[in-house]
């Protein structure tokens, strides 16, 4: 590894700066810094920065025999975009590319309005928060509340909270809806029924057929708000007992106001706009409540707007400079996405909706994993 320029230097110490003090330890660990959980935040800083600096990674400690230490999930993508070296103790997969939040809040104020807001629980060594899906604020959930209502990890929860401090964190005050029923009825029956979709139903549209009651995924060439069959898709699957999951990244004005207009969705979107960041959480959030859904035996359409749009944003999100050839987190989060058609019971309907163009066909990762996924079921299922 070289060492850094002045510019390269200012702007892993802004990145380094960034981290919470788990993430720093692990870090060090692996950066080969010794004790590093005896020492402050700002020793931490400063040792991984003169590491890198140097250009050379100690192997006194990364060679060491001894009790192996816990490995944080994000130290891989950590690791990476500051060294631009892989970690040699864990391969890459999805559960270890999924980065939460790891910091406990500080309270400095609290306001005494409060704020509707909504998103996908995340439990991250003792603390419980969700991203609100309308603004991205983070929203904090005691351990009396996760009790209380016996919720975890992939609940969708919708809530009324308070402002906590400077940096637009909040707390919950009341927890208003658990994956869309009322908290005071979850609360006594958690595993409600869903009525299953009878396997012999299904719709012919251009390029294929929808089962509407076996696990399935199928692709539509045209993407979907142009696809001329896609408001009778959506109108079909509205008229069933079932959770419609929408997600979609970088959505126009038009397109996002048509699909907050259909009834029974929920919807995983961002606007049209270059954040990648949020794209990651909305999807990573969106295969945690699928996943939770699934796991009640809950019957599943996921209509995913656009797939290759959405490993695009998510090569920005791991700054992949190599075209068509994906970075293997992207890759990683997509097929745990079309996977979750793979999953459940015979009782249960979990379909998998998702769209490509002609052009996309020439992207070696959708011809040869979702194409080849989609035509397998058509022909095996029709």
């Amino acid at each position: 590894m070289k060492a850094l320029v002045p510019n390269e230097y200012d702007e892993k110490k802004v990145v380094i700066s960034s981290l919470g003090i788990y993430e720093l330890r692990g870090l060090a660990r692996v950066l080969g810094i010794k004790s590093p959980t005896t020492k402050v935040r700002d020793e931490l800083i400063e040792e991984i920065l003169n590491v890198i600096d140097n250009g050379q990674i100690p192997a006194s400690q990364i060679s060491k025999k001894g009790r192996p230490f816990k490995q944080l999930a994000n130290l891989d993508v950590i690791l990476n975009s500051i060294t631009g070296i892989k970690n040699k103790y864990k391969p890459l997969s999805y559960e270890n590319i999924v980065v939460f939040n790891q910091e406990v809040p500080v309270f400095t104020l609290k306001s005494n309005s409060t704020e509707k807001m909504t998103g996908v629980l995340r439990n991250v060594n003792g603390v419980s928060y969700f991203i609100d899906l309308k603004s991205s604020k983070i929203v904090f959930v005691d351990e009396k509340t996760i009790q209380n209502f016996k919720i975890v990890g992939g609940d969708l929860l919708e809530v009324e909270a308070f402002k906590i401090n400077d940096e637009s964190q909040y707390f919950v005050k009341t927890v208003l809806k658990i994956n869309c029923q009322d908290s005071s009825v979850y609360k006594s029956s958690e595993d409600y029924n869903v009525e299953r979709i009878i396997p012999s139903q299904f719709l012919k549209f251009d390029n294929g057929s929808l089962l509407l009651g076996g696990r399935n995924i199928i692709f539509t060439n045209n993407q979907l708000f142009m696809c001329p069959n896609f408001k009778t898709i959506l109108e079909r699957l509205e008229k069933h007992n079932a959770f419609n999951i929408f997600v979609g990244f970088n959505l126009c004005f038009e397109d996002k106001f048509y699909i907050f207009s259909r009834k029974n969705f929920i919807n995983f979107v961002t606007d049209y706009s270059d954040n990648t960041v949020q794209s990651y959480d909305r999807i990573i959030d969106a295969i945690s409540f699928a996943s939770r859904l699934i796991s009640q035996s809950k019957n599943i359409n996921l209509i995913v707007y656009d797939s290759a749009n959405i490993i695009y944003d998510l090569d920005k999100k791991f700054k992949s400079d190599n075209g068509l050839d994906h970075e293997l987190e992207s890759i990683l989060i997509l097929k745990k996405l079309i996977s979750l058609a793979f999953v459940g019971t015979n009782e249960q309907c979990v379909t998998v909706l998702t769209s490509i163009n002609e052009k996309d066909k020439e992207d070696d990762f959708i011809k040869n994993e979702i194409i080849k996924v989609s035509n397998f079921f058509n022909e095996n299922q029709f």
